[in-house]
């Protein structure tokens, strides 16, 4: 190039001296730049907060159980009968059965919790369990359900369905009588729920509901009675054999709750208007599902009290687009109940996005433990052209990770990235795959959490995006740093 200027000046030297007489008029050329906007933006997501963590606030049952296992339950008492434990026959998991034997309270016979609990002026209690009718003597009745004992063990209110299409309300003192029935299909082998209030005032206020295992109510009955007068008493289930014979009935129990109040719920508090909520037991399986038109949110669990087979389990909460804000893992010693109510942390993010909207600062706050799980947009990825382009995000060196960090981080257009994932603070992946990304719907998600309070990282990625495949064509970088706190 250089030897083609000098050339080109020499001939222009040599030329000069004959332009010497001639007039010349020179005109101004004038150019201008416009700046382009970039073809891909940086945006902040729709909902500008994360969820920190659940925590249980309250617990309305006094005593639970899933009969799981092959041994009976620890204190728990029976009265007569054959009581054993059936792996893998209850509705969910395992089951208690009794094969009655007429030994316990006017000739039926019980296993109850061995705890007792007041029954002065103003006590008001729930109780509830599944209970199906196994086997039937040849031209008998076979009662079960659940038992409301006097202490001492011998009188009780049994309320129960029987094998002659009955739903009962009876009264052993010590033998029975039927305070109130209503007729209603009883399938033998097939499971029902029962759910009892009872209420001391200057008498008993007894309302019972049966219901099938999907929740809908088959009958309802009530009682007052003052026959007995208990200063305390047990609560349990019972199985009761009367007509030919007068023992051998059978029957099996499951997901048995008692407590203050209303059991058929578990309420979520301090929700964000529209927040979705989802219960799911141990064995991966839906329990109860519903968005908040409050901050409040009850939750129907009366298919499932007792939530999967007593253990673990999850409730998972979703912004209202339907995205995960949170995963809670309910621990392996404790039991997701009917009556529990729960209450939700939130915090809001500090986003900065410069005016080309190609660099972008999030601040947020994740759960301070491995209980809870965050999970959020971090940002918003929108392409202004209709173009698609390849993208993928990288995670610098100049990160600062604090101990005690677990996170995976996505990138998602048409499909969802690997992660960048980092373990206790190691990195062990820092880039992700590339995706496509075309339109408005493609962003950062981030799964996170800390293993303690009052830590700090900053993250810096680094977005990369081609206009061809496999890091072709022309890239652009764009930065993007999250500042991770708990």
């Amino acid at each position: 190039m250089k030897k083609y200027i000098a050339i080109f000046l020499i001939s222009f030297l040599i030329f000069l001296p004959q332009l010497h007489a001639s007039r010349f008029t020179l005109d101004t050329i004038s150019a201008s730049l416009v700046g382009q906007a970039p073809p891909v933006t940086l945006n902040q997501p729709a909902y500008t907060y994360t969820c920190l963590y659940l925590s249980r606030t309250s617990r309305a049952a006094l005593t639970y159980q899933d009969f799981e296992g092959t041994s009976l339950p620890s204190n728990w008492a029976s009265i007569g009968s054959t009581w054993s434990m059936i792996p893998g026959g209850g509705y969910k998991g395992g089951a208690l059965q009794g094969t009655d034997n007429g030994g316990g309270i006017g000739g039926s016979t019980e296993f109850y919790w061995n705890t007792q609990v007041s029954f002065t002026s103003g006590s008001s209690y729930n109780i509830t369990a599944k209970v199906k009718i196994s086997a039937v003597p040849s031209n008998s009745i076979v009662y079960a359900g659940i038992a409301i004992i006097r202490n001492p063990t011998n009188m009780l209110y049994e309320i129960s369905i029987s094998s002659n299409n009955r739903f009962n309300i009876r009264l052993f003192s010590p033998s029975p009588t039927t305070l109130v029935f209503a007729q209603v299909t009883i399938t033998l082998n097939t499971w029902y729920i029962i759910y009892v209030s009872i209420t001391r005032t200057t008498t008993n206020i007894i309302n019972a509901y049966l219901y099938d295992v999907n929740g809908n109510l088959l009958a309802n009955i009530s009682a007052t009675n003052n026959n007995f007068n208990p200063n305390s008493g047990f609560f349990g289930v019972d199985v009761d054999t009367r007509g030919s014979a007068t023992n051998n009935g059978v029957a099996r129990f499951d997901d048995f709750l008692a407590g203050n109040g209303d059991l058929r719920f578990i309420r979520i508090n301090n929700l964000q208007s529209g927040m979705q909520a989802q219960i799911i037991d141990n064995l991966g399986n839906l329990v109860a599902s519903g968005s908040a038109t409050t901050s409040n949110l009850a939750l129907n669990v009366l298919s499932d009290v007792v939530v999967g087979t007593g253990t673990d389990g999850r409730i998972i909460l979703k912004y209202p687009s339907g995205q995960n804000c949170l995963i809670y893992n309910n621990p392996t010693s404790n039991a997701i109940l009917g009556g529990d109510t729960y209450t939700l942390i939130t915090a809001t993010m500090t986003i900065a996005i410069d005016s080309t909207k190609t660099l972008a600062n999030n601040t947020f706050y994740i759960s301070p433990s491995n209980a809870n799980i965050t999970q959020t947009i971090a940002i918003v990825i929108s392409i202004v052209d209709s173009r698609t382009y390849y993208a993928l995000l990288n995670l610098t060196s100049s990160s600062s990770l604090a101990s005690g960090l677990y996170a995976n981080i996505t990138l998602s257009g048409s499909s969802n990235s690997t992660s960048i994932v980092i373990t206790n603070s190691v990195v062990s992946t820092s880039i992700t795959s590339e995706v496509s990304i075309s339109g408005s719907n493609n962003y950062i998600l981030i799964s996170a959490y800390y293993t303690t309070a009052a830590k700090t990282s900053t993250l810096n990625l680094m977005l990369q995006y081609c206009t061809v495949a496999n890091g072709n064509g022309a890239c652009v970088l764009y930065p993007i740093n999250l500042i991770i706190k708990s």
